[in-house]
């Protein structure tokens, strides 16, 4: 259980205000690998941020794509980073719709404000096309996620490939927060609001890129690997023949 975690996401642009924001709202910078002073919220008392952000935190500021596994034997990093490069590159950038304030099953993130088929699709292949690369995740892992009360259709998706929330089940999310209560909820999206006014008043948006995370040992933070642009009008090379 001590073999490390990888896992495929949607990250901001390292240098745009969005990804500025995101570390700063949880005190961590997962491309930079370091801390960061956290920003100030109007009506939110900065020790309860730290309170609400320790989940997000340690996986960094991010959308899933695909969620964390570990690398199945034979497998190694030089061979996801190869699978990583050939993918990305055939894949063009796409407009995803604006992204606004949300709440989320009991928790804060930001969300498409309307439906996107092309963001849906990706993650479905970030999740179907690197699966040969996720070892079968363990009994006490398996358990952990089946006592979450699944619907009859996430535990179809997480017997199969190895997370509840993908393909039909899947919403893509930057997440904010912990699971909170209705009213700390409240006071805190209303802070987030008055902040990131100008951040969303900035989209739609364009997604250009993947990211590759590790996490080393299961109680370390996830990191920034490496970013994977994609390539605009990009010809369709993908699938690479691969190993199983």
């Amino acid at each position: 259980m001590g073999k490390a975690r990888y896992a495929i996401y949607y990250t901001p642009d390292p240098e745009s205000p969005l990804w500025n924001f995101g570390s700063q709202w949880l005190g961590r910078d997962a491309a930079k690998r370091k801390d960061v002073k956290r920003i100030e919220i109007k009506g939110v008392k900065s020790s309860n941020v730290e309170k609400v952000t320790q989940g997000p935190r340690h996986y960094g500021f991010h959308a899933t794509l695909k969620p964390p596994f570990r690398l199945f034997e034979d497998h190694d990093r030089s061979m996801l980073d190869e699978a990583l490069e050939a993918f990305s590159m055939a894949q063009e950038p796409f407009d995803v719709p604006a992204l606004e304030l949300a709440q989320l099953d009991g928790f804060i993130a930001l969300r498409p404000q309307e439906p996107c088929k092309a963001l849906d699709d990706l993650a479905a292949h970030c999740v179907k096309d690197f699966d040969h690369f996720r070892a079968t995740p363990s009994k006490k892992e398996l358990e952990k996620r089946t006592s979450a009360n699944l619907t009859t259709a996430q535990h179809k998706m997480l017997e199969t490939w190895g997370y509840p929330y993908v393909m039909d089940e899947f919403r893509f999310h930057l997440t904010l927060t912990d699971r909170l209560p209705d009213q700390d909820r409240l006071d805190i999206l209303k802070g987030l609001e008055d902040a990131m006014e100008n951040i969303l008043s900035a989209n739609p948006w364009t997604l250009d890129a993947i990211t590759l995370m590790r996490q080393k040992k299961p109680d370390e933070p996830f990191y920034e690997v490496k970013r994977y642009p994609f390539t605009p009008h990009a010809k369709n090379r993908w699938p690479v023949k691969r190993k199983k």
